[in-house]
């Protein structure tokens, strides 16, 4: 064989050797990670109590109450939302579909904000 030929063995040798172990370790580490997750997640406790017709109020705890509160709150939002889009677009609602409301300010840093608010001219 000549040199030519050898070089080009030698070369594929190396690198089907190193793209082996980088694809073997990165297959350990995948399976360490899952490992990591069956062992240290706990899933938190979110027991979400029905509201029975003959319970009392004064059995609802505040969190009960805060989060019946929070979904009343965002119903009313998406209606405020179709309402504003509909008299914008000159629509009628029912042609309207609020698929994902997103708030801005939730993701968004301060500097962010800033720039949207206050634009450089």
């Amino acid at each position: 064989m000549s040199n030519l030929t050898k070089g080009l063995a030698e070369s594929l040798k190396t690198g089907f050797l190193g793209m082996g172990i980088t694809l073997i370790s990165l297959y350990v580490l995948s399976l360490l990670l899952d490992f990591m997750r069956v062992i240290f997640y706990k899933p938190a406790d979110k027991k979400k109590v029905e509201t029975l017709p003959g319970r009392n109020k004064e059995e609802i705890t505040p969190q009960e109450r805060k989060e019946e509160e929070n979904e009343e709150d965002e119903e009313e939002l998406v209606a405020v939302i179709t309402a504003a889009l509909s008299a914008y677009l000159k629509k009628p609602v029912d042609q309207i579909k609020i698929g994902f409301i997103r708030r801005i300010h939730e993701r968004t840093p301060a500097w962010g904000m800033e720039s949207r608010f206050n634009p450089m001219e």
